[in-house]
């Protein structure tokens, strides 16, 4: 059943390209023999059986926090999955597909975080990052179109109250870890996700709080993404099936001809959130 989940989540990120896309990616299904978390003949100390696990859904695992800063949105995809810096930046482009439900999450992004919540393309980094090329200087790839902070009250619901950034007449949304792959907030946001010293930017002399400093080790990863679709599928494909293919198998051989069996349950990886 594990084996039928990961082939799904494959087969969507392929058929989300635009059709007959020149950077279209085939996004096959390299390994295969991924245990079952409820089969009653592995054993508990595998940590393959828990509570959690039927027939109809796996074991719960915690979500990252919503509102990371780049250091911490970089530790959380390091220590979880082995991912450096560009891996990282590559996998959060998959907000370019889906919605925000506020009786989900608390967000409230119905048109999702770049409008187009069907196509799997670049566009979420297009609408992070400013500049006229790769090589445009830091001010300019800063000037990107204009996010501004957003209170939602979700007290008439069970979710948490949220912070979060919109643009444009259709709301499209961003959350703090997705501003973190552009902007540094270390030490700007607060308990409900509120950045409140400083804004995305500030072109003039009248803005009421500065603009918040870029992040170095990210940026100019986001703007390469920007400006190549080709080179951010590919990176893309790259960090999903490493973060599929981390589990409680071993995937460490060399698979000549996909797809090959995983070999024996080697670890126990039990995601954790990052709530700091």
């Amino acid at each position: 059943r594990a084996d039928i989940w990961v082939l799904a989540a494959l087969q969507g990120a392929s058929g989300s390209q635009p059709n007959g896309g020149p950077d279209n990616r085939e996004f096959a299904m390299d390994w295969i023999g991924r245990p079952t978390c409820d089969d009653p003949n592995l054993n508990l100390a595998t940590g393959c059986v828990e509570n959690s696990c039927t027939q109809t859904r796996g074991p719960d695992r915690a979500l990252p926090s919503p509102n990371l800063d780049t250091h911490e949105l970089l530790a959380y995809f390091s220590t979880e999955f082995g991912f450096d810096d560009r891996d990282t930046v590559a996998i959060m482009g998959a907000h370019t597909l889906g919605t925000l439900a506020r009786e989900n999450s608390g967000y409230d992004g119905t048109n999702g975080w770049v409008g187009n919540v069907n196509s799997l393309a670049n566009g979420y980094y297009d609408s992070l990052v400013g500049g006229s090329s790769v090589d445009s200087p830091v001010d300019e790839l800063m000037n990107a179109n204009n996010w501004e902070q957003v209170y939602i009250d979700n007290t008439a619901l069970t979710t948490p109250n949220r912070w979060e950034w919109e643009r444009g007449t259709n709301r499209f949304v961003m959350i703090n870890s997705d501003m973190s792959l552009v902007r540094s907030l270390t030490g700007e946001i607060g308990a409900e996700g509120g950045v409140s010293g400083c804004q995305f930017k500030c072109n003039g002399n009248n803005c009421p709080l500065p603009a918040c400093p870029h992040a170095p080790e990210t940026l100019d990863i986001a703007a390469e993404y920007k400006f190549n679709n080709a080179l951010w599928v590919e990176d893309f494909e790259s960090a999903f099936k490493m973060m599929l293919e981390t589990g409680q198998y071993d995937t460490s051989g060399t698979c000549v001809s996909p797809p090959c069996v995983a070999g024996d349950i080697f670890e126990r990886r039990n995601l954790r959130g990052l709530n700091n």
